[in-house]
């Protein structure tokens, strides 16, 4: 009877993961319906494609929710990180930089996470703090430097000369 149960359960989250993946978040939480709150609490993954489907269908708040229980569970910097997407979307930067302050705290080498963290200090009006993580988050990821003229956080800075200074520099 219990293999039954986790039959039912992988199919219903493998169903769920599907739904994500084929940017389909209505359809995914419509799937995670059929099982009760206390089953999704009990099993991180299902748990995780809650938050995430919540957070693909712009319901920040609860997906928060959803990615602090799991991050009770265990503490992942991905679950910090989505978090801090989550605040951002709320335009609450002070608490996107606190969380991916803490995803830092787990992942120190996370060039995507320095840059994520100088897009929320730029948001906020951080500037040095915004040059100094963006600096890190290149010397860790060449790759990241290519992100830096496509992002919108960054707008506020864009005519000023430390910025375009450092953003010189990492393009060399």
């Amino acid at each position: 009877m219990k293999s039954i149960k986790h039959i039912r359960l992988y199919k219903l989250c493998r169903e769920a993961e599907g739904y994500l993946e084929l940017g389909l978040p209505k359809l995914a939480i419509s799937t995670l319906t059929r099982l009760d709150d206390k089953t999704i609490r009990r099993y991180p993954r299902l748990l995780l494609l809650k938050g995430e489907a919540l957070r693909q269908l712009h319901l920040f708040q609860s997906a928060i929710i959803c990615f602090r229980e799991l991050n009770r569970k265990k503490e992942f910097a991905l679950l910090h990180s989505l978090i801090a997407s989550c605040y951002k979307n709320l335009g609450q930067f002070d608490k996107a930089a606190l969380s991916m302050k803490r995803a830092l705290e787990l992942e120190p080498n996370s060039g995507i996470h320095h840059f994520n963290l100088a897009c929320y200090y730029s948001l906020l009006g951080y500037k040095y703090r915004t040059l100094e993580e963006l600096s890190t988050a290149v010397d860790l990821d060449r790759n990241i430097g290519k992100l830096i003229k496509s992002v919108p956080d960054f707008d506020s800075l864009r005519n000023d000369p430390d910025f375009i200074q450092t953003v010189q520099t990492i393009a060399s």
